[in-house]
């Protein structure tokens, strides 16, 4: 996990806790006094000052007054230097504390995404998620029920698939998230091009996948992602004959798949 860097790391962190993975007390106790640290001032002649004035200890005055001393002798390189390496040491301290919850944390995830991807190809069957409103408008209690409720469990999968991303990664998977997300096992290129089109309908993708009839499982550890490696289908032109007049043949070009030769719309 060392490829994370220490301004993602926490961030990441709570992306992969707001879906409902889980971090030690103690990972709570580190990040708590990193940020702490992170939001530290530096001392200054005024805070010297200040303590005078308060009628702060002279321990106390000569203390920040040599801390004074040491940020005005020491170079902004120099404090510089001195902070990213106390950053970088209490990030690799945070990240060794996680890895003892990440893989429990991809399996939940994962199991959760998995859930939700079961009940919205079910309400899909009821009904299509993409029906205009105008075509709801009078049909069965059931229907109307079932196209409402899709749009917040398209939400619902946005989120755990972001979350689903970072828990994968946060354990050493490096793949596509279309590897993450769906087998490819029987690939298809409509599932490809479900997965990838940027589409402005009520449920996005999600209800293109379920048309597809994607097979959707989310990886829960490591081993289930080596079978996966989708590759984004290739298409090719050829010409092909036509008859355009009794006795008359001419030539057009048609797309056509790569590896099947099936003629394709792109």
């Amino acid at each position: 996990m060392n490829h994370l860097s220490t301004l993602q790391f926490p961030a990441q962190i709570a992306e992969v806790e707001s879906a409902g993975g889980k971090v030690t007390d103690r990972y709570r106790e580190v990040l708590a006094r990193y940020e702490s640290f992170i939001e530290r001032k530096s001392i200054t002649p005024d805070d010297v000052a200040d303590a005078v004035i308060r009628g702060e200890s002279e321990e106390r005055i000569r203390e920040l007054y040599s801390m004074s001393v040491a940020v005005v002798d020491a170079s902004h390189t120099g404090i510089a230097d001195i902070t990213n390496r106390t950053k970088a040491r209490i990030i690799r301290e945070l990240k060794s504390e996680y890895a003892t919850v990440a893989d429990s944390n991809l399996k939940l995830i994962a199991d959760q995404f998995d859930k939700a991807w079961k009940d919205f190809t079910k309400l899909a069957k009821v009904i299509d998620p993409e029906t205009p409103a105008q075509n709801v408008v009078g049909v069965p209690a059931e229907d109307s029920n079932a196209w409402l409720r899709a749009p917040e469990l398209a939400l619902l999968l946005d989120r755990l698939a972001n979350a689903h991303s970072v828990a994968a990664e946060l354990v050493g998977i490096n793949a596509k998230r279309i590897d993450l997300l769906i087998s490819a096992d029987g690939s298809t290129r409509s599932v490809w091009f479900a997965f990838h089109d940027e589409v402005n309908t009520r449920c996005g993708k999600w209800s293109a996948l379920a048309k597809a009839e994607a097979q959707v499982n989310a990886v829960g550890n490591a081993t289930q992602a080596l079978g996966r490696n989708w590759q984004e289908p290739q298409s090719v032109t050829k010409q092909v004959q036509t008859k355009v007049g009794p006795g008359i043949w001419g030539a057009r070009n048609v797309l056509v798949d790569a590896v099947s030769g099936e003629e394709v719309e792109r």
